[in-house]
């Protein structure tokens, strides 16, 4: 997964299972084209948010199991 560039401005990622729980949470420079591991990440539905002092960003994807 990699972070969609918003701003140079500080944000937070967030991302959140299906229950509501914290499941990564990191801070980054928005324009900085950086991968995100999730192969921790058990497969299923998660939800994640990119917040800057000025917006927020937020969707869902699916992490899918070893083929």
């Amino acid at each position: 997964m990699f972070q969609t560039p918003l701003s140079n401005e500080p944000a937070q990622l967030s991302i959140f299972d299906i229950t509501g729980k914290l499941v990564l949470g990191q801070q980054f420079i928005a324009d900085q084209h950086k991968p995100i591991d999730v192969g921790f990440l058990q497969p299923g539905i998660y939800y994640v948010s990119i917040e800057t002092k000025n917006q927020t960003m937020r969707n869902k994807f699916i992490k899918m199991g070893a083929q």
